[in-house]
C-alpha cells in the first residue's frame, strides 16, 4: 500500500514549482530543489533560493534570503504519516505540519520570480 507521500512523488514532478511554507506568522517561499522520502517516513523539501514576505502590499512583496540553505528557510523535514499532502481547489497541493507550519506546493506556473525579489542576487 502506498502512502499519499509516495503518490504524490510518483505523479508529475515538484522540482522547479514553488513551496510556500507559513510559520510562525511568517511566510517563506521558493522553487524546489528536490523532494526526498527515506525509508524512516521523513520527507526532505528543499528549496533552491528563499524568500520571506515583507510589508503588507497585495501582492506582497519578498526579500531574498539566500541559496540552499538547510535551515526552516529553505529546508523542511516533517513525518509523512502525520502530515498527508492533499490537492486544493486551485490545483495546489497543501499539507500541514500540525502546530508548527502551513505548506503548500504551488499550482505549475504560480512562480515568484527572481527579478521581483528584493536583495536577489544579479549574476552576470
Amino acid at each position: 500500500m502506498s502512502t499519499a507521500w509516495e503518490e504524490l512523488l510518483a505523479g508529475p514532478s515538484l522540482i522547479g514549482r514553488d513551496f510556500e511554507s507559513f510559520e510562525d506568522g511568517d511566510s517563506f517561499r521558493g522553487p524546489i530543489k528536490s523532494i526526498t522520502l527515506d525509508e524512516a517516513g521523513k520527507v526532505l523539501i528543499v528549496r533552491e533560493w528563499s524568500a520571506i514576505a515583507v510589508g503588507w502590499n497585495d501582492p506582497c512583496d519578498w526579500q531574498y534570503l539566500g541559496h540552499g540553505k538547510e535551515d526552516g528557510s529553505s529546508a523542511v523535514i516533517i513525518d509523512a504519516q502525520a502530515s498527508p499532502p492533499f490537492t486544493s481547489i486551485n490545483d495546489s497541493t497543501k499539507f500541514y505540519i500540525r502546530g508548527v507550519a502551513e505548506c503548500t506546493f504551488l499550482a505549475e506556473g504560480d512562480t515568484l520570480e527572481p527579478e521581483k525579489v528584493i536583495g536577489f542576487p544579479v549574476l552576470h
